[in-house]
Order: structure tokens, then C-alpha cells, then sequence
């Protein structure tokens, strides 16, 4: 091979590296723009293998670091729930205490599958994400009794899959500090 075919051979790798990296690029903002939506499909079950937008969105969602995101985020919403509520302002929309404060042990129980589960499932994240997200969702708005540990229910076994959600649904007892492994 002479030294323009090397020189050829090389920068037609680069160039196909190049058109790579930026279908890849692009791919990443049309997740980011519309993540909502993508969620939203992904928490109705739609196969994130249908779409590669839909596929990147459900290994961000998949990611160690956003689960451990949304689990403080519960953490945190429940804390605040069992809190006084403060005086004053704040952007944030208000939370309906007495439905985080009826379906706290099932909350806190999401919080720790999300935290300490491997294989959970990105519908179920997607439908944790919605749940936290959503002005509209049964957290911030006043409704029938139950729906929010309905709901949670419902996102458990989407993250973990039917029976093992069943299992762990059961295992909510005073002694509910067992390893998730052993459910």
C-alpha cells in the first residue's frame, strides 16, 4: 500500500467517524429536547428498542446516577412531607402531604429498588420520573384516597416485574429492612 492509499484509507475512517459522531450528537439533543415525551412513551410501554431515541432516553433513565437521583428526590419528598410546612414562596408545586404521608413506606421502598436494584425496568423509572415531574400527577393534586400507593404499586411492577413487585408489595412489614435480594 502506498502512502496516498494510507493516507486515503485513514482519513475515510475519519470521515466515517466524523458522520458517526455527529448522527450520534444529534441523536442526544433530539433525546434531550424531548425527553418528556420519550418518558412518557416509555411509561405507557412502548419498546424502547422501536427507536433509537427512545433506546438512548431508556439507558439514561437506566443510568446509576439518575436512579440514585430520584430516589433522594423521594427521600427528600417524603422527609418533607413528615415535616412542618414552611412559611413563604417557593417555585416548586405543593405537594399533597397526607398522600405522600399514606404511601410512604411504599415510596421509600421505590426510593431503595431504584437505589439498590441492578435490572430494574425504564418503564417503571420513566413512570417514577412522571410521577415526580408532573404538576398534574396524583402527588400534587388533591383525589381519591390511595392513589398515589396505587400508583406506586403500579411503578413497581414495572420496575421490577410483576410477581418479584408482589413479593416485595408483601414484604412492606416492620420488617421491611431485608436485603432486596432475599425478596
Amino acid at each position: 500500500m502506498s502512502i496516498t492509499e494510507a493516507s486515503y484509507a485513514n482519513r475515510t475512517g475519519l470521515g466515517q467517524w466524523l458522520t458517526r459522531f455527529a448522527e450520534q450528537q444529534s441523536l442526544r439533543m433530539q433525546v434531550r429536547w424531548s425527553r418528556w415525551s420519550l418518558d412518557e412513551q416509555l411509561a405507557e410501554g412502548v419498546d424502547p428498542g422501536s427507536d433509537p431515541a427512545l433506546l438512548l432516553r431508556a439507558r439514561q433513565l437506566r443510568s446509576e446516577k439518575h436512579r440514585r437521583r430520584l430516589a433522594s428526590w423521594i427521600e427528600r419528598l417524603v422527609d418533607e412531607s413528615d415535616s412542618q410546612p414552611t412559611a413563604g414562596l417557593t417555585s416548586r408545586a405543593p405537594v399533597v402531604r397526607e398522600k405522600v404521608a399514606e404511601a410512604r413506606d411504599s415510596l421509600l421502598f421505590v426510593a431503595r429498588v431504584l437505589r439498590d436494584e441492578e435490572h430494574v425496568r425504564p418503564r417503571g423509572i420513566a413512570m417514577v420520573e412522571r410521577l415526580l415531574t408532573d404538576g398534574g400527577s396524583t402527588l400534587y393534586r388533591d383525589g381519591v384516597r390511595g392513589a398515589v400507593a396505587l400508583q406506586v404499586r403500579t411503578m413497581l411492577d414495572c420496575l421490577l416485574g410483576r410477581e418479584m413487585a408482589t413479593t416485595a408489595v408483601l414484604s412492606l412489614s416492620p420488617a421491611r429492612t431485608a436485603p432486596l435480594s432475599r425478596l
